[in-house]
């Protein structure tokens, strides 16, 4: 009775060099990843005699194994919607393992876990290979599932782990891509902000030339040309006096735009003492408590920073009846972290007054061209605090840890950016 079950578990054996030169192939024409692991998964079924093929892809933001490859067209239209934890069934331990492994059974493995979509009841048996990259990364895992019991052989393990190297190759080489393409959309979404804020730059101060000093000095040299024409009168005198305020609050203006366009202070005494004179010079009705760690920053990153203080404090002015004012900055992770925190009235960021839903519109756009986070908490009469962190250039502001070696970095293939946690309340800061 044994000879017919031998005969039915016997298979032509793979052609796998045929296997391997359609996947290299296909490796130099196709960049779509989801395309690539579809044909690939195809490729495995007709070259393995399987009944199903699961490319999973690490998601390394939130430590998941994603599906984004299958053969048939049913399984292959989940992918992105099934997810694994890492170390959650057989595909989630090869993952965690970077091992390979043959399950004959499948029923009588503790590992597996049925996912209904996914029909586990019409297969038995699977071979389950981690997809690395040196020095053995895994980026993902290839599953081949077969109805038969004992389908698959100790001796496929390393012919597959052949293709898994393959595929594992395409992976990254598509991440890669898909990272590239997104950057150069992002650099040109940089450039056209970066136009449109210079733009409005020069707007604001060609409207404070003309309605400011530009009014002034027309002002004052009517009042000139009106003395030059009584010199001797008894007008004379006050037209001169006249102008001379003209002239003097022209002047000023004048001034005032310069420091509009870049702050001589910063150049003068750097980031910190310049946000001390900022605060003493608010004019608000609340104390200021300051706690300013002596940095060192680029010129972009110290004007960035002081314009978002200066924005913060007006809108405390106008809109938070505070009376006390927290200013903090503070190297953190790489970063420079900018808080301003008041005690004052809060709001609900949902129904806040249009005038600071878009100086706050305005500080996230400022703080996301920089690469950098933006964490608002306010809350109605719980006052409000706002942390801006700034990543120095030529750093990693985020900081990660040092798991790259199991999970690579996957943020493009799944388009799910990080949570960014509320800011911590701190102490306050000492008082210069």
């Amino acid at each position: 009775m044994s000879a017919p079950d031998d005969q039915e578990r016997r298979r032509p054996p793979p052609a796998w060099d045929e296997l391997l030169r359609r996947i290299v192939e296909l490796s130099t024409v196709e960049r779509d990843l989801r395309t690539a692991l579809r044909r690939v998964a195809e490729l495995v079924v007709a070259a393995t005699g399987a009944d199903c093929c699961f490319v999973h892809v690490v998601d390394h933001e939130h430590r998941e194994l994603v599906l984004m490859g299958a053969t048939p067209e049913e399984f292959d239209r989940l992918a992105g919607s099934i997810r694994l934890s890492l170390g959650e069934g057989v595909s989630g331990w090869v993952a965690a393992q970077a091992r390979s492994t043959l399950v004959p059974d499948k029923w009588s493995d503790p590992r597996y876990r049925y996912i209904p979509a996914l029909r586990g009841e019409d297969f038995s048996s699977l071979a389950s290979v981690p997809l690395l990259r040196p020095p053995r990364r895994v980026v993902g895992v290839l599953n081949i599932h077969a109805r038969r019991v004992g389908h698959f052989q100790e001796e496929d393990l390393p012919r597959l782990e052949e293709v898994a190297g393959l595929l594992a190759g395409i992976v990254e080489n598509a991440v890669l891509y898909d990272q590239l393409q997104r950057r150069e959309a992002e650099l040109e979404q940089f450039v056209a902000k970066t136009v449109e804020l210079q733009e409005l730059e020069r707007r604001r101060i060609a409207a404070d030339l003309h309605d400011g000093v530009g009014q002034r000095l027309v002002s004052a040299l009517y009042h000139l040309e009106a003395a030059r024409a009584d010199v001797g009168g008894s007008s004379a005198e006050a037209l001169l006096a006249t102008a001379d305020g003209l002239l003097r609050a022209a002047l000023s203006d004048t001034r005032a735009a310069i420091g509009g366009l870049r702050p001589p202070v910063l150049d003068d005494l750097g980031l910190g003492p310049a946000l001390e004179s900022l605060a003493r010079s608010v004019g608000g009705e609340f104390d200021v408590v300051l706690h300013v760690t002596p940095v060192q920053a680029p010129p972009h990153v110290e004007t960035a920073l002081y314009r978002i203080a200066q924005e913060l404090l007006q809108n405390v002015v106008k809109h938070a009846s505070a009376t006390m004012v927290e200013v903090n900055l503070e190297h953190a992770d790489r970063a420079l972290a900018l808080e301003v925190a008041d005690d004052g009235r809060g709001f609900d960021p949902d129904a806040a007054p249009s005038q600071l839903r878009y100086g706050l519109a305005g500080i996230r756009e400022r703080v996301e061209l920089l690469g950098g986070t933006l964490q608002v908490t306010s809350r109605p009469t719980q006052g409000t605090r706002v942390r801006v962190s700034l990543p120095l250039a030529g750093t990693d502001a985020a900081g990660g840890s040092p798991t790259a070696d199991l999970l690579p970095e996957h943020r493009g293939l799944t388009g799910l950016p990080g949570a960014v946690p509320d800011s911590a309340g701190g102490a306050p800061g000492v008082v210069p």
